[in-house]
């Protein structure tokens, strides 16, 4: 019903020559981008003159130059005494150096081993106690074949202590020892 009534006015409006009130030249949308550009262009230049060169400017000119080259190099430049500079530094370096020295003699003997003295029955109960669970990898790691003489080294077993040491084993302990 929409389309019959709009085609319908439309059908009215085209028989008696009414039109709408508004008429728009041919090419308008054309040539509008250039007339607007052209009309701001002319709006943004100022009317007066505001470049203007003051009178003997150029013939003062060369004089005005050489007279500032001429200032700046007659002053003295500001020159630091490096003497200065190290003798405020040196208590400085001399204090972190004591302090250095002290905490470094307190670092390295902090670090000593000490020695103790064990005899050979706390030696003993400590293997028969089973405290050990060192291996013979471990043994080679911790002695060189510099810390034993050639004595230590050598085994000297004579037949009657031997002997004696057998009959004092239980042979049914032996047995179980090889397996």
């Amino acid at each position: 019903m929409d389309k019959e009534t709009k085609h319908s006015i439309d059908f009215i409006n085209q028989k008696i020559n009414k039109k709408d009130g508004f008429i728009i030249p041919d090419n308008y949308f054309d040539k509008l981008d250039d007339d607007l550009q052209i009309i701001v262009n002319q709006n943004s230049f100022p009317e007066e003159h505001n470049f203007e060169v003051p009178e003997m400017y150029f013939a003062t000119l060369e004089n005005e130059i050489l007279f500032k080259i001429k200032t700046t190099n007659t002053l003295k430049p500001k020159v630091l005494s490096l003497r200065k500079k190290i003798i405020q530094y040196v208590p400085n370096a001399i204090a972190a150096s004591v302090v250095l020295i002290i905490a470094s003699y307190f670092y390295f003997n902090s670090n000593e081993v000490t020695t103790y003295n064990f005899n050979t029955t706390d030696i003993e109960d400590w293997f028969d106690e089973d405290y050990n669970i060192i291996s013979s990898d471990d043994l080679a790691i911790l002695f060189t074949a510099d810390d034993f003489t050639e004595d230590e080294l050598s085994v000297k077993i004579n037949n009657d202590n031997l002997e004696e040491y057998l009959n004092t084993i239980d042979s049914s302990n032996l047995i179980e020892e090889l397996q």
